[in-house]
């Protein structure tokens, strides 16, 4: 960690010393160019072409043993304007321009790539999701121009596994609230379905004990509420078999008509209907022989017969049949129901009842 940051620091110092000599040189340059010949030009100008030669090659030398290119460019400077025409000297300080340029972009992609670590560790360190987001977009256009670059790949798969941590944690935080939130409220529906998402939590994070707890709480209240839930079908499904079978019941069993004295000396007497039809009439022939001292009551005076469900009476009299109050016509049959009043004759009222 130490080297790293006396690196850093180092590549920060060359940066900035190369930027100012650049900018010092150049100002320089721009400055010798535009002023006029200054006593120093005058100087070399009454130089013999031998001691200028001189003093060009020993510039030269001078700058062949120095490793600081920014030296070497101004010790060329200093012989081009010994020698203006000299060609060996030109190309030596167009090579050493070369150079400095080189230098001058490795030390900008050497900032870069100090920027774009320094924004990894600030985004590890904050552990912001936005953060984290746009220095994987930097890593990722940083690889397409540099795909072998396994600080990079390294780099970018510590900010991957941060993302997915995050994720991982929001939602193993937002499954925790569902489960508490179902053991609350207690509803079977909510409870399998928080359940479904612990164990799926638990499967990449098995040793999680509060998970456990939550998964061990919701089955034991998921059991419970299935076994209230299979009662209360059972007993809708019993209930919804006694109704079917009383209301079967009533629709199929056979009831059996009774005719029951209301007055006369026969008053409480009762009538049972065994047969789908019945008589009533004087003759001993009839089902139910009833007579009157005055003769009224024809032989055959009504009859009484079922059909489906339902009783009818038919008047078959002289003197007529009255069904609460209401004559009949004979051949025409009434439905009869429970409670009907019949009278023959006037003389004997049966009340109609079923069984």
């Amino acid at each position: 960690m130490d080297s790293a940051m006396t690196v850093f620091v180092r590549r920060r110092k060359l940066c900035l010393y190369a930027s100012v000599a650049i900018f010092v040189v150049g100002i320089g340059e721009s400055v010798a160019i535009s002023r006029p010949p200054s006593q120093t030009q005058f100087a070399i100008a009454q130089i013999s072409p031998a001691e200028r030669e001189k003093q060009v090659n020993d510039l030269i030398r001078e700058a062949d043993a120095t490793d600081d290119v920014l030296r070497k460019k101004e010790l060329y400077l200093e012989a081009r304007e010994i020698d203006p025409g000299n060609m060996l000297v030109r190309q030596l300080l167009a090579d050493t321009q070369i150079k400095i340029d080189e230098l001058t972009k490795d030390l900008g992609k050497g900032a870069v790539a100090e920027k774009l670590r320094s924004d990894v560790e600030d985004a590890l360190k904050s552990n912001d999701e936005a953060k984290l987001n746009e220095v994987k977009r930097e890593l990722e256009s940083a690889l397409k121009t540099d795909l072998e670059n396994k600080e990079w790949q390294d780099k970018l798969k510590s900010i991957e596994d941060r993302l997915k941590n995050n994720a991982a944690s929001v939602k193993s935080r937002t499954v925790r609230e569902h489960a508490e939130a179902a053991i609350a409220s207690n509803d079977r529906k909510k409870l399998k379905e928080a359940l479904k998402e612990v164990n799926e939590i638990l499967v990449t994070n098995p040793n999680d004990a509060d998970l456990l707890r939550l998964k061990g709480e919701l089955e034991n209240r998921s059991r419970q509420k299935d076994t209230v839930w299979k009662l209360q079908i059972v007993a809708l499904v019993i209930l919804a078999v006694g109704l079917i079978a009383g209301v079967l019941y009533l629709l199929l069993r056979k009831r059996k008509a009774l005719l029951i004295f209301a007055d006369g000396d026969r008053a409480g007497e009762v009538f049972l209907m065994e047969q789908p039809k019945a008589t009533i009439g004087a003759l001993p022939e009839n089902q139910l022989v009833v007579m009157d001292e005055i003769g009224k009551i024809s032989r055959c005076h009504c009859e009484i017969f079922k059909e489906g469900r339902r009783y009818f009476i038919n008047d078959t009299s002289r003197n007529g049949t009255w069904l609460n109050d209401k004559k009949l016509d004979p051949g025409r049959p009434r439905v009869l129901r429970k409670g009907d009043h019949v009278s023959l004759a006037g003389q004997v009222t049966l009340v109609f009842r079923l069984k």
